[in-house]
């Protein structure tokens, strides 16, 4: 009897752990773009639910919100935007290393693709 409350005990303390650890994008993040030759800054507020992701960007353009997905530290998230009154699609695919986010950026349907390092901001 012994064993197996310790078996359990020792169950329940595992899955806590491994969920405790799960990546979460929630917050604000300070993101660095390079894209076509050329720089530029956001700010992007992230809400996640589970595996999904919902917030806002802010940025030269204006502001735009996401609608992402996190999956284990791989996230991807995508926002509206327009250049010179032609609708386009930012999109982001990358990796979450705790307070850190760094990828890939396309911007269709120009083609133009990039990259981006994101950082929580304190």
């Amino acid at each position: 009897m012994r064993l197996f409350v310790a078996s359990l005990t020792l169950l329940s303390t595992l899955s806590f752990a491994q969920t405790a650890a799960a990546p979460d994008a929630s917050g604000k993040w300070k993101v660095h773009l390079s894209v076509g030759g050329s720089d530029s800054e956001m700010e992007c507020n992230f809400v996640q639910a589970g595996a999904d992701l919902s917030g806002s960007c802010k940025g030269e353009a204006g502001e735009a919100k996401v609608t992402g997905k996190l999956d284990g530290q791989q996230i991807k998230w995508s926002q509206p935007g327009d250049y010179n009154g032609t609708a386009l699609l930012l999109s982001f695919d990358g990796k979450l290393d705790g307070e850190k986010i760094s990828g890939n950026t396309t911007v269709d349907p120009f083609g133009v693709s990039g990259t981006f390092d994101a950082t929580k901001a304190k």
